[in-house]
């Protein structure tokens, strides 16, 4: 059963668009305070430090990894702090 269910979230992942990830990015991008926050990762094309509510940080970098094209390269700045402005994890750089 678990491998079937893992094959099954493989087989969804690897058909998904750019923007269906990005949407699903924003939509696990939610908090109430910077302890909710936490960081799916860097990966192309998505950007730097990808900030998801910690609850789905494993899921989103799951889906990141097997959607990635690696096609790309960053340069990212290092992350300092995170916040939780307006409901939304931020990251701070300074």
């Amino acid at each position: 059963m678990r491998t079937a269910l893992l094959l099954g979230l493989f087989c969804v992942s690897c058909g998904a668009s750019e923007a269906e990830v990005r949407e699903e990015i924003r939509r696990a991008n939610f908090c109430t305070t910077a302890a909710d926050c936490g960081n799916a990762g860097s990966v192309c094309p998505y950007g730097c430090d990808i900030l998801v509510n910690k609850s789905q940080v494993d899921a989103i970098a799951a889906r990141l990894n097997a959607t990635s094209n690696n096609t790309c390269l960053y340069d990212c700045a290092q992350l300092k702090s995170v916040a939780c402005e307006s409901q939304i994890c931020v990251g701070k750089y300074q």
